[in-house]
């Protein structure tokens, strides 16, 4: 399945190891080789629309495995580093400063 290690498996999906949850569904934009994306960016996707470069998907109640549109919420980059305590410089994109 890929390089990436599961901590739990399912028939048609599987919690990885950053504990979001993947579905198969090898139609996603989204998908890995084997056929499984993660489910709140397919979620996200048919809410919003494509997410905006320099935005992240955020879980508002932060359970990565709540996926239900509700609490879904598009942030820029720099406030959803803020909302988990990230350092600006390390969300994706983003440079670290000299």
């Amino acid at each position: 399945m890929g390089a990436r290690k599961l901590r739990y498996a399912l028939k048609d999906s599987r919690i990885n190891a950053s504990g979001y949850l993947e579905w198969y569904n090898p139609d996603s934009p989204f998908a890995d080789k084997d056929g499984f994306a993660l489910r709140y960016k397919d979620r996200s996707l048919h809410k919003n629309g494509e997410t905006p470069a320099g935005h992240h998907i955020h879980h508002g109640d932060n359970n990565k495995l709540n996926d239900k549109y509700k609490n879904l919420v598009i942030l820029p980059a720099g406030e959803h580093g803020r909302e988990h305590n990230i350092p600006h410089w390390k969300t994706k994109g983003a440079k670290k400063p000299r």
